[in-house]
């Protein structure tokens, strides 16, 4: 979820900045892009949602920085997505 005060921000093209960085993350690990040798530990996959998640809310606070949400050039966007993820119980 995005944080309070924070604009949610999208793109005709791709939609919301946040939606498209997660799912982009999330095929990355369905294809394996985290278990390739360069990137794994091991020989073992590092993929985690927590992972996961910290790359779109990465991703998507860089992109939506870059969009002018106000009457002047100097108001930015700010989209900062709010990560929890509990342990198994």
């Amino acid at each position: 979820s995005v944080n309070q005060g924070y604009l949610s921000v999208g793109h005709p093209e791709i939609g919301g900045y946040y939606t498209h960085f997660f799912t982009t993350e999330l095929k990355k690990t369905l294809w394996g892009y985290y278990s390739s040798a360069q990137l794994s530990i091991g020989n073992k996959s590092n993929a985690s949602w927590l992972r996961m998640l910290i790359n779109a809310r990465q991703n998507t606070f860089l992109k939506s920085r870059r969009k002018q949400c106000g009457k002047t050039e100097n108001d930015r966007c700010i989209q900062q997505a709010e990560i929890a993820v509990n342990p198994p119980q």
